[in-house]
């Protein structure tokens, strides 16, 4: 089962700004493969990338 999460987004300009709801499929050593909220196909972010926005101090599981 995929999990959800929330974060604001400030930062990371490639990214829409404002509060993010994202379904993330796998977390890797390499790569993290997630979906946006509203998109239908998963994408792929580096690890890097991703402990950026898990290191935000608004990233929670999403509780819906």
């Amino acid at each position: 089962m995929n999990k959800k999460y929330v974060f604001n987004n400030w930062i990371m300009g490639a990214w829409k700004c404002g509060r993010v709801v994202m379904e993330v499929r796998s977390i890797g050593h390499k790569w993290v493969w997630l979906k946006l909220s509203g998109r239908k196909q998963f994408t792929k972010i580096s690890r890097p990338e991703w402990d950026q926005i898990t290191a935000s101090d608004s990233f929670e599981e999403y509780a819906a």
